[in-house]
């Protein structure tokens, strides 16, 4: 049995915003149309994490990891532009991916699903095309910040999890 962790994404303004204010507070501004998807088995973070690790100078994009986060206006095409350029390293360089890649997967195939990558509003990660759907992933987290920015607001970032103690807002990661 899988655990099925849902990602959200969603355009926020400033005053709506307190440091502090928890998971189920936040979620209740989130509007119909807001980004999602589903890591099974928490994974996508699992990946992110040695992704980060595996490709140096993409530190700002560690607020990935965080289980509830805000990104100010002023930042978020910066962020996202950080997100294009990890998947344009990735592809560029797509040795470091298969090193820690979870099953056999060559340079080319990496290149490949990086460029087939989907910009999705609601991705279910259904466990067939996963190094799809990572990269998938990115590049909607990519597209939700520029949503954002376009509209001149922030965006915050949450990955709710059913077993958790309170988790309060944070502005920093």
């Amino acid at each position: 049995m899988s655990a099925e962790i849902p990602v959200f994404a969603f355009a926020a303004a400033p005053d709506q915003l307190r440091e502090g204010m928890d998971m189920d507070e936040v979620l209740n501004l989130a509007p119909a149309n807001l980004w999602m998807a589903t890591s099974r088995n928490w994974w996508y973070q699992g990946l992110l994490s040695e992704v980060l690790e595996a490709y140096p100078g993409h530190q700002p994009l560690e607020y990935l990891l965080e289980l509830l986060f805000w990104i100010p206006p002023q930042e978020t095409l910066a962020k996202a532009a950080q997100i294009r350029a990890l998947l344009s390293d990735i592809a560029t360089h797509p040795e470091a991916f298969c090193v820690i890649n979870y099953h056999d997967e060559t340079p080319e195939g990496v290149r490949r699903q990086v460029s087939e990558a989907q910009t999705m509003r609601q991705l279910d990660d259904d466990c067939t095309l996963a190094w799809a759907n990572f990269f998938s992933f990115l590049a909607s987290q990519a597209a939700a910040l520029e949503e954002a920015a376009q509209l001149g607001l922030g965006l915050i970032y949450a990955q709710p999890q059913p077993d958790h103690s309170p988790l309060l807002l944070s502005f920093t990661p």
